[in-house]
Order: C-alpha cells, then sequence, then structure tokens
C-alpha cells in the first residue's frame, strides 16, 4: 500500500472551511427565502386573478344566484389565500 504524502489539514485550515460552508449555507437560506417571497406573490396575484375572472364570468350570466354564489366562492378564495400567504410569509422570516 502506498504511503500518502498529504499531511492532515490543520484545526485552522478545518475551521475555514467550516466558516465557508456556514457563509455558503446562510447565502443559500436567504436566497431560498427571496425566490419563496415572490413565488408567493406570484400565487396570491395568480388567485386575486382567478377570483376577479370567476366573479365577471358569473355577472355575465345575468343571474343574480350564479353571480352571489361566485361573489360567496372569490370572496372565499381571498380570505383563504391572504389567510395562507400572510402565515407563509412569516414562516419564511423566521
Amino acid at each position: 500500500m502506498a504511503e500518502s504524502s498529504k499531511a492532515a489539514p490543520s484545526k485552522e485550515d478545518l475551521d475555514q472551511a467550516v466558516e465557508r460552508i456556514k457563509e455558503l449555507n446562510d447565502k443559500i437560506v436567504e436566497q431560498g427565502r427571496e425566490l419563496g417571497g415572490r413565488f408567493l406573490d406570484a400565487y396570491e396575484e395568480t388567485l386575486k386573478s382567478f377570483a376577479d375572472a370567476q366573479l365577471k364570468l358569473a355577472e355575465a350570466t345575468g343571474q343574480d344566484w350564479v353571480s352571489d354564489i361566485a361573489r360567496a366562492q372569490a370572496d372565499f378564495i381571498r380570505n383563504i389565500s391572504d389567510a395562507y400567504i400572510s402565515n407563509t410569509r412569516q414562516m419564511l422570516k423566521s
């Protein structure tokens, strides 16, 4: 078996490597939070657009009962998405 001519890394080398790994990890986490926030913005906008479109389509029928049901469903979608997105944003901050 051939002997390796490399010396074991020093404590200082290991400490520097650990520090670089921590810094890289912090950058990855921060970028993940940023991208998560962008995703939530897009998701929120999509849900609100969907609710608005649903309401406009229902109102176009000229039937009050259809508009009332669509309005209730659109309000439900908005309320649930607001709660979900708000909680998710809080989780991203921590």
